[in-house]
């Protein structure tokens, strides 16, 4: 669950970049 958690903790900050880095 902390690919799912960072994801969206990037996402909101690097948007795309969150899920596409991970």
């Amino acid at each position: 669950m902390n690919k799912i958690y960072a994801c969206l903790f990037l996402t909101t900050y690097v948007f795309s970049a969150g899920c596409a880095s991970t």
